[in-house]
């Protein structure tokens, strides 16, 4: 059994990070020093990483609780190179985006219960430069709830199948607030750590709500990340989507609203 010193906890730590040029999580690399002290107190280990945070300029933290050495973080961006992203960010035989509409509608109602009815739209429905949400909702009081206090709220989602395109999402999710109560944005689970990491920060400062989708052969999943809150839209943008829908679809309008 052995029970570490301060200088062999920092070394340890050294040479886990050596192991994992990804990098290793706060919580991961504190884990796997006392497996390999475990005699070592809890608060030697703690003390001894916070002062390799602050003392060792070759580890870095490109976000909130991951450790990387700066040589395979420059090198790399935290992407093993045995394993590199599919071309353009993109998720590998993966349908196009516009098949994920509907699935992520039917899950935004069932599974999350965020909305009563949800409309799969996307691409240029609308035909406004301010864009078409891919999937639009609206939760409202049911007929079976015993007390109908619940006013009326549109839920609008954009979803992405390129995780390079995060930052576009973000901008076309907080377009859609003009006329939304509450939005989303739906991105793969190829997004990396650190886009990952920045774009649950942004939604939580912002309101919005993050979810993430992952594919495999026999199901497609969706994971709520961040839930959205709730603000008020533009009364007069409300009123410019319902009509632009009614054009669209009086029959999907009636369902809606």
């Amino acid at each position: 059994m052995a029970k570490f010193t301060t200088a062999q906890v920092k070394e340890c730590a050294r040479a886990l990070l050596e192991n994992n040029p990804k990098g290793l999580r706060w919580a991961e690399l504190f884990k796997a020093v006392s497996a390999a002290g475990p005699e070592t107190p809890p608060g030697t280990i703690q003390g001894s990483l916070r002062a390799l945070r602050v003392d060792d300029n070759e580890i870095v933290r490109p976000t909130k609780g991951l450790w990387v050495l700066a040589k395979y973080y420059g090198a790399s961006k935290t992407l093993d190179s045995s394993e590199p992203p599919p071309a353009s960010g993109k998720l590998s035989k993966v349908a196009p985006e516009s098949e994920f509409y509907q699935p992520f509608a039917d899950w935004l109602r069932d599974d999350a219960e965020e909305v009563v009815e949800a409309l799969a739209l996307g691409g240029a429905t609308f035909k406004w430069k301010w864009g078409t949400p891919d999937v639009i909702g609206v939760n409202k009081p049911r007929p079976s709830d015993a007390v109908r206090f619940l006013p009326t709220e549109i839920v609008a989602a954009e979803i992405k199948v390129d995780s390079s395109q995060a930052i576009t999402a973000f901008g076309q999710a907080c377009a859609y607030r003009l006329f939304a109560h509450k939005t989303y944005i739906v991105m793969p689970e190829t997004l990396p750590q650190e886009d990952r990491d920045r774009l649950e920060t942004l939604c939580g400062l912002f309101g919005i709500g993050f979810v993430e989708f992952s594919t495999s052969p026999k199901s497609l999943a969706f994971e709520m990340r961040v839930r959205a809150q709730r603000f008020e839209p533009d009364r007069f943008y409300v009123n410019k989507i319902a009509e632009m829908l009614k054009d669209f679809s009086l029959e999907d309008f009636n369902r809606l609203f």
